[in-house]
């Protein structure tokens, strides 16, 4: 799947970050292992972002609707832009 625009390639990076730091840091964990009803919630909710990577995939969002929301958000608070500049892509 190709990232259609920015936006979504950023979204399907965090994505499998996440899911990545989930199963490599926290589901692997000994005490994690052990215990079973932990460990099926924790892959729960890798299983979870793994769908949504799928859908941010399939996703055909223009980065014009994206940075209209964007926009949106800027205006109603200043320092979301701020808090936003680690953008590689603005």
């Amino acid at each position: 799947m190709e990232p259609v625009n920015m936006w979504q390639h950023e979204a399907l990076d965090r994505c499998a970050m996440i899911s990545n730091i989930l199963g490599d840091h926290l589901i692997s964990h000994p005490l994690i292992q052990f215990t079973k009803i932990i460990k099926s919630k924790l892959l729960k909710v890798q299983n979870l972002i793994d769908d949504a990577y799928q859908l941010i995939g399939n996703s055909k969002v223009t980065t014009e609707q994206v940075d209209k929301t964007f926009e949106r958000l800027f205006q109603r608070d200043p320092g979301y832009k701020m808090r936003r500049s680690s953008l590689a892509f603005r």
